[in-house]
């Protein structure tokens, strides 16, 4: 199928279909790495909260 389909097409037309294609893979993955670093960034800002609250019962304690 893919052959017949690309038998069909001129080579300008395949190298801007291949270059179509590059393009959305490259945003499909700079959108998968930007919410990785999304997801990252809230764990650590939970983690930091969970630790400022052990703090602070730790110092209701003890004081």
């Amino acid at each position: 199928m893919w052959k017949t389909i690309l038998g069909k097409l001129r080579p300008t037309q395949v190298a801007a279909a291949a270059e179509a294609t590059t393009a959305v893979v490259v945003i499909v993955v700079i959108v998968v790495v930007v919410e990785v670093v999304v997801v990252i960034v809230v764990v650590v800002v939970e983690v930091v909260a969970v630790v400022v609250v052990v703090v602070e019962v730790v110092v209701v304690v003890v004081v």
